[in-house]
């Protein structure tokens, strides 16, 4: 599970694009260096780009909508929505683009956290001594995500990234259609 990557740098957002507006934005040249990695369509590959956009908006939606809030939900990239995160560093590597796409839709630059290896050790260390109350709150944190992406995204959505993906995305499905270079 990735860490929520809604540190920006500017303490404060303007306020964001719509999502049509940020669906609008096209890159060919993402696309293309997507497919260099992995044996997928255009049309795939654009889908995903799609996804991709529709991800980071949620992120930049969350941060601007629970600005004043003590409290924000923790947004996150979990193992069905790793090809969203393939093509999040597809787009990232077109530094200039993804930097000038993020100011223009976003008002800032959103950064990619994975998950740090002592984050990772955490986990592990949780799963052994305290497997039943990291489930739960797992559940819960998925809960809330579901809630924000059904909200915000819609159904269809919610659906492709967390039922859908997990099915036609799985690690070995990944790693069978990524090209060996």
């Amino acid at each position: 599970m990735k860490k929520n990557i809604l540190n920006t740098t500017a303490e404060s957002l303007k306020k964001i694009s719509s999502l049509e507006e940020v669906l609008e934005y096209k890159n060919d040249n993402i696309i293309y260096k997507f497919q260099e990695s992995f044996e997928v369509s255009f049309e795939l590959a654009e889908d995903l780009f799609d996804q991709t956009k529709k991800w980071l908006w949620l992120c930049a939606k969350v941060r601007e909508d629970y600005k004043d809030k003590d409290v924000r939900p923790e947004i996150f990239i979990d193992t069905s929505m790793l090809m969203i995160d393939e093509m999040w560093h597809t787009f990232i590597l077109f530094t200039f683009d993804y930097t000038k796409f993020c100011e223009k839709y976003f008002g800032c630059y959103l950064h990619h956290a994975p998950t740090t290896k002592g984050e990772k050790e955490s986990i592990k260390k949780r799963v052994v001594e305290d497997k039943e109350s990291l489930a739960k709150e797992v559940y819960v944190k998925n809960e809330i995500q579901y809630g924000i992406v059904y909200d915000l995204l819609g159904e269809d959505t919610l659906r492709k990234w967390y039922e859908v993906y997990p099915v036609k995305f799985t690690k070995p499905n990944i790693n069978y259609i990524r090209k060996k270079i």
